[in-house]
């Protein structure tokens, strides 16, 4: 009597087809988690932007007038980054996604988010700005509506 003999196991044309197909899968699916990590850096800079300005109000209703730099509104440093999940770092950090600045403009003032690391990838909307009227801009070729 003959013993046969199952062989268990992948050939090498069916490893080389699985590989194919997720090499397509990441190629597909990469870029938009890329571009998906960008939005969510951008929705922090926004909300980090938007509490600062809440800040200003509250100073300036205590001071009749706009802080000049962040340490009046009790930061520790000026100007400052922010990370992914909006922490306050300094601003040569390697983990910084946006650089926060304040600029006086007049008797008021103007936030700017600027796009660090690979952030500055998010060519689309570039620096997120927000004035003391509550007026949002963007560097980028985006609408303003579409990047707040």
């Amino acid at each position: 009597m003959t013993a046969h003999r199952t062989h268990s196991g992948y050939t090498l044309v069916e490893m080389l087809i699985t590989l194919v197909l997720l090499a397509a899968l990441l190629t597909i699916m990469l870029p938009a988690y890329r571009a998906h990590i960008l939005r969510s850096y951008r929705v922090v800079a926004a909300h980090e932007l938007m509490q600062l300005m809440a800040r200003q109000d509250i100073f300036f209703q205590q001071h009749k007038r706009y802080a000049q730099d962040f340490t009046d509104l009790g930061l520790s440093t000026h100007p400052y980054a922010i990370d992914g999940s909006g922490a306050e770092l300094v601003v040569d950090s390697g983990r910084r996604t946006y650089r926060i600045e304040l600029n006086s403009v007049g008797n008021g003032y103007q936030l700017v988010a600027r796009p660090q690391l690979a952030q500055a990838a998010d060519t689309q909307c570039g620096e997120l700005r927000l004035t003391d009227y509550g007026l949002r801009s963007v560097s980028g070729p985006s609408a303003p509506s579409s990047c707040w």
